[in-house]
């Protein structure tokens, strides 16, 4: 009689990702496109708030809301935390982060004319590392893009 064996197998699906977008009054040569990650526990309409009192109103600012969403404990009842990645498959997280922000970046990149070279890639917390590593997985975009 054979032993009964457990095998591990993934697959990849579609996910519906979101991002608050601050647009300018005014975009110029000096206008930037900021891509704002929140940290664990927080959510985009936080992120965006902190960055446009760090960087002003006159540049076009994403928010990018993490893809895992949880009920943080000792919160309020329907408050909802996100996170970006966790150490259970965290190279699929990683490829998700650099889909995101990929996305983002020639979304809104292109909605205001806006290109890599005046695009500031913005982290507080959990999404900091992924951020780096996204400067040294796309270096020759690395050198274009701020990563902060």
């Amino acid at each position: 009689m054979a032993a009964d064996t457990v095998e591990r197998c993934s697959f990849e699906a579609r996910l519906e990702c979101h991002y608050l977008l601050h647009a300018p009054a005014e975009v110029d040569e000096r206008t930037l496109l900021v891509l704002a990650l929140h940290g664990y526990g927080s959510n985009p309409e936080v992120m965006l708030r902190l960055t446009k009192t760090m960087l002003g109103d006159r540049h076009a600012i994403a928010s990018v809301q993490a893809p895992s969403q949880f009920y943080p404990a000792n919160a309020p009842e329907s408050t909802v935390g996100y996170c970006w990645t966790s150490h259970v498959h965290s190279q699929a997280w990683v490829r998700l982060h650099h889909e995101m922000v990929r996305h983002v970046t020639k979304e809104a990149g292109g909605r205001f004319g806006i290109g890599a070279a005046r695009t500031l890639l913005v982290g507080f917390s959990q999404p900091v590392g992924l951020n780096y590593r996204f400067a040294a997985t796309y270096p020759a975009g690395a050198k274009t893009v701020d990563v902060l």
